[in-house]
């Protein structure tokens, strides 16, 4: 219903990329690619997006591999490796298990999709927890494929110490997931007034996380990790590129998409998902005793969602502004935008926001 888009206007969609971020949808999209080219593709150098399946779609090459690895890791006297496995349209944690056998897992409906992923087993920590990052990549066009990734975001720590998957704490989800939306509701959960989180809130900003692995000896080169992060992005949307390629309007469009990513023991940068519709919220929200809600009735302002988010979107809009200005497109009333001069300076990428340009291998 409604009217249809004018041509001046600008959409927050890309067609077809609420579609490719379902889990399953991506897993087996990564798959068919990995078939279809030669086997020293870059998509097959075992780098950034962990090994995966949808299910029930790949069952059987699912269950060859877990029989596989299980075998190659009792010649070598290691336990089977750990699986970890998500709804398709799940989110927030719902219904995440871990196991080291998701083909003999009965505790779901075999019929309903979901994604199977090689659990990283060795995560990095700081102070003893777990987790992961929460970035933010902006895509203006996808013919040509143009993104720029921000060079901010979310570090999301689970609440209790983690120790490697066993029998004993398979089940413990606040040691093994960084959901916010989980572990918000755990004791261990700290709110910070900081700006940055503070140095043990349960949710911080990146750059001082990575501050904090630099200054401990975990991250050599910060600048380093960030390109090596922006090769992760690049390769991930260059594997959704061909999809989103077919279903391109000549309508404008931007998309801002939340990567979800986890460091590994080495500072590897592993994809957990992408998120077609990150929060953008910048309050804590709960529920009181007896209160029961999806997101919370009662809420308090989260200052590190707000330093961060803020000037992410703010900068988000500016090289929107600047896309179109060049293009011809809605000059006048983009130039009131893009002129205004940014809060802070010049953050040190592309039109002195937070956000550097993606590079994106043609190998892909």
């Amino acid at each position: 219903g409604g009217d249809p888009p004018q041509p001046h206007q600008i959409l927050t969609k890309l067609p077809a990329m609420l579609h490719c971020c379902r889990k399953a949808v991506f897993a087996y999209i990564v798959s068919r690619q990995r078939a279809l080219l030669p086997p020293d593709s870059p998509l097959d150098d075992g780098r950034y997006i962990p090994a995966q399946w949808a299910l029930p779609l790949q069952a059987a090459e699912l269950a060859a591999h877990v029989q596989a690895a299980a075998e190659a890791a009792r010649k070598k006297g290691r336990p089977a490796p750990t699986y970890i496995v998500k709804p398709d349209g799940g989110s927030q944690g719902d219904g995440i298990t871990l196991t080291p056998d998701p083909c003999g897992q009965r505790s779901w409906d075999a019929s309903k999709e979901r994604v199977v992923q090689e659990y990283v087993a060795q995560p990095l920590l700081l102070d003893g927890l777990k987790f992961d990052l929460r970035l933010y990549v902006l895509v203006t066009s996808v013919v040509p494929l143009r993104a720029y990734l921000c060079h901010e975001g979310l570090a999301r720590f689970a609440v209790s110490d983690y120790v490697a998957p066993s029998k004993d704490n398979i089940r413990d989800v606040h040691m093994h997931l960084t959901n916010y939306s989980l572990n918000k509701k755990a004791e261990g959960f700290k709110h910070s007034d900081a700006a940055d989180g503070g140095d043990d809130g349960s949710k911080r900003t990146v750059s001082s996380v990575f501050a904090a692995l630099k200054a401990s000896g975990q991250v050599e080169d910060v600048d380093a990790l960030w390109e090596e992060i922006g090769r992760l992005v690049g390769r991930s949307l260059a594997v959704l590129q061909p999809i989103l390629s077919s279903a391109r309007t000549d309508q404008p469009c931007f998309k801002v998409l939340g990567f979800d990513v986890l460091l590994d023991h080495r500072a590897r940068p592993w994809l957990i998902e992408i998120n077609d519709h990150p929060s953008l919220r910048i309050d804590l929200s709960w529920d009181e005793p007896g209160q029961y809600s999806m997101n919370g009735l009662n809420s308090i302002p989260s200052p590190v969602d707000e330093t961060i988010k803020v000037p992410m979107l703010t900068d988000a809009l500016r090289i929107v502004g600047e896309v179109v200005q060049r293009q011809g497109k809605g000059r006048r009333r983009r130039k009131r935008l893009t002129s205004l001069p940014r809060q802070g300076g010049d953050a040190g990428g592309v039109y002195g926001t937070l956000y550097h340009q993606v590079q994106l291998d043609e190998s892909e």
